[in-house]
């Protein structure tokens, strides 16, 4: 099972990358604090890459799955 991190980090990257805008901010109103996620991190969902120094190696890893889908 994913944590709530996790599974928000590949929510969050796959509704960015699929020009979700209401389901994103849906989710980061929702989830972001929870989930730990800080605005540098958004940021990087919407427009960075697998490999930006917000992510750990874990986090890399589910970044570029959801990219490679």
């Amino acid at each position: 099972p994913l944590s709530l991190r996790d599974r928000e980090l590949v929510i969050d990257r796959t509704t960015a990358r699929c020009g979700c805008e209401y389901e994103y901010g849906v989710h980061i109103a929702g989830f972001a604090d929870k989930a730990g996620i800080d605005e540098a991190q958004q940021l990087a969902l919407v427009h960075g890459r697998p490999d930006d120094p917000v992510w750990s190696a874990r986090e890399a890893v589910l970044i570029a799955s959801v990219d490679a889908l």
